[in-house]
């Protein structure tokens, strides 16, 4: 869920009025610890109505341990 909704702020922060989620994906690479934890999300593909984006789960000060990454689709609404 974290990582979905990190996605979605992303969109929204970019111009989408609305987002729904097409498909997710998430692999976890390795035990979280209970520390803060980053998501990084990169914009792979962006269309007129859908956008596809990759987020990393990242612990550590520098970023240097990535537990988790999603990949998914998601149809957004721009306003213009």
């Amino acid at each position: 869920a974290f990582l979905e909704a990190a996605a979605v702020w992303r969109l929204r922060a970019g111009g989408a009025s609305a987002v729904a989620t097409i498909a997710s994906t998430t692999d976890f690479l390795r035990a979280a610890a209970v520390v803060d934890t980053t998501a990084v999300v990169s914009v792979i593909r962006s269309g007129r109505r859908v956008a596809h984006l990759k987020i990393e789960a990242q612990q550590g000060d520098d970023g240097s341990r990535v537990v988790a990454v999603a990949y998914g689709s998601w149809f957004v609404d721009v306003d213009l």
